[in-house]
C-alpha cells in the first residue's frame, strides 16, 4: 500500500466521520420537534433561510472537506441544515476536525 492509498483511506474515513456527525445533528434535530411537537415558526424560518443562503451564495461545506457530492446541492443542503442550526453547532461541528 502506498501514501496515495493511505491519502484516499484516510479521507473516506474523515468523510464517513463528517457525515455520521450531520447525520446525528439532523436527526436530534427532527426527534425534538417530533417529540416534543416544539417546532415554530422560528424554526421553519431558520431551515428555509438557512437553505436559501446555502444554495444561492453556493455555500457547501463538505465539499471544503474534500467530500464531494455527485448530486448537484447535495452539499448544498447539508450546508444549509447546518446553518439552520446556529453558530453553536457550528462551532462545535467544526471543532470536532481540528
Amino acid at each position: 500500500m502506498n501514501t496515495n492509498d493511505n491519502v484516499k483511506t484516510s479521507s473516506k474515513y474523515l468523510a464517513a466521520v463528517f457525515m455520521a456527525i450531520f447525520v446525528e445533528g439532523i436527526t436530534s434535530y427532527i426527534k425534538n420537534v417530533s417529540i416534543d411537537g416544539s417546532f415554530t415558526i422560528g424554526m421553519a424560518l431558520s431551515l428555509l433561510a438557512g437553505l436559501i443562503i446555502a444554495v444561492c451564495y453556493d455555500i457547501d461545506i463538505p465539499r471544503e472537506f474534500g467530500i464531494v457530492s455527485k448530486i448537484q446541492f447535495v452539499g448544498n443542503i447539508i450546508s444549509g441544515f447546518i446553518i439552520a442550526r446556529g453558530s453553536n453547532y457550528i462551532y462545535d461541528f467544526i471543532s470536532k476536525f481540528m
